[in-house]
């Protein structure tokens, strides 16, 4: 992007550091900019070597998203049709994730109530 040829080495390199550590990111300076609109963070994460399921490793890629600072590919097992994502976030990131979003039932009956009606 043209914002990274100005971007300050120090700089790029802090970003770059990011991408390399977090999980996904197979071209890193491809997503420099990005990773710095979004103020990526370190986040530690584990890829799946299969489906989770039934242990198939040529799943197929379906899709991809980022979720804490971590690119995520959407997998389909051909085996026996589980849709998984490939990657694991730290269980200590969920779970303060968890612990400061859902603090008490008032989010589920009225944040999310459209949410859980609409599934219903």
């Amino acid at each position: 992007m043209e914002n990274t040829r100005v971007m300050k080495k120090q700089e790029y390199e802090y970003w770059l550091d990011i991408l390399q550590h977090n999980m996904g990111f197979q071209n890193p300076d491809e997503w420099i900019e990005y990773a710095k609109i979004h103020d990526f963070k370190k986040v530690r994460a584990s890829k799946l070597n299969g489906c989770p399921d039934c242990g198939d490793e040529s799943p197929i890629k379906i899709g991809q998203y980022i979720y804490y600072s971590t690119l995520i590919s959407l997998m389909y097992c051909k085996q026996c049709g589980l849709i998984f994502s490939d990657t694991h976030i730290d269980q200590k990131v969920i779970r303060n994730h968890f612990e400061s979003a859902y603090k008490d039932e008032l989010y589920f009956l009225e944040q999310r109530k459209q949410i859980f009606l609409f599934i219903a």
